[in-house]
């Protein structure tokens, strides 16, 4: 088969095109990988960075842990006072609420007595206005 010089510059032209190509993507290739690389990376030191955070923090956490638990338990044993405090406030309150229902219903009596009373005290004052010296 026979190659023109024409036909010769066409597949040399057309070959450096493609040439051209495959360099433009093995370099955003390489660029792409280059970048994924440096993320991995950099997200590795961070999880060392964090690891080595949490193990120091440990320690911590178990102290906190140990004075809520501390915490906790006079929070329980407040509570149970607490309880048997409201549970004693409760039967005294009942008790005052019995004594105020019954001085009630003194007082009540004690107004209807007054009540009564009253006008009797009003007559015997008239009464008295009424008297002059020589009615004594």
């Amino acid at each position: 088969m026979y190659t023109t010089p024409k036909s010769y510059l066409d597949l040399i032209s057309l070959y450096l095109n493609t040439l051209d190509k495959k360099r433009v993507e093995i370099n955003q290739n390489r660029n792409r990988l280059a970048n994924g690389l440096t993320t991995l990376k950099n997200t590795n030191e961070s999880i060392a960075a964090l690891k080595i955070q949490i193990t120091q923090m440990l320690p911590i956490l178990a102290k906190s842990n140990e004075e809520l638990a501390v915490t906790l338990e006079q929070v329980r044993k407040d509570k149970a006072v607490a309880d048997e405090k409201e549970a004693i406030v409760n039967v005294e309150k009942e008790i005052v609420e019995k004594k105020v229902s019954e001085t009630k219903i003194i007082k009540d009596e004690v107004d209807a007595d007054f009540a009564l009373a009253l006008p009797i005290l009003e007559n015997a004052k008239r009464i008295v206005d009424s008297i002059d010296k020589g009615d004594i």
